[in-house]
């Protein structure tokens, strides 16, 4: 049976990640039985702070789920898949310079390096 046109595919927000309200659902076109369709659409979202990482302070995890509708009603099969994305923040701190030594009521200079280890610049995704 081909797939009516006006099924959605939408990824409902969790605790872990939020969609933007205009990139969280995609209407699909019809499509014939027994093919693949690619959905030609960026699904924006920003992902909360997450305070269960065990290594590093910079990394979590994000719960994501996708459900297919049609006419408000869920696809028996297939149509909710659940994935955990592993989080890491793209930054490293590579070094921390200071005054060795320091008297009472002096200041000083602490000077901090930080490296993106990113291979994109932060803020821009994935498209």
């Amino acid at each position: 049976i081909d797939l009516p046109e006006g099924a959605q595919i939408n990824f409902p927000a969790t605790a872990s990640v939020n969609f933007l309200q205009s990139y969280d659902t995609y209407i699909l076109p019809s499509i014939p039985a027994r093919t693949t369709y690619s959905v030609p659409f960026a699904f924006i979202a920003e992902i909360a702070n997450n305070e269960s990482c065990t290594k590093t302070p910079y990394c979590g995890s994000a719960t994501l789920f996708s459900r297919a509708t049609l006419l408000n009603r869920d696809f028996v099969n297939g149509s909710i898949i659940t994935q955990i994305q592993r989080v890491e923040w793209p930054v490293k701190i590579e070094k921390l310079k200071n005054s060795s030594i320091i008297g009472s009521n002096e200041t000083a200079t602490l000077s901090v390096e930080i490296k993106n280890i990113s291979k994109l610049p932060i803020g821009q995704g994935v498209v």
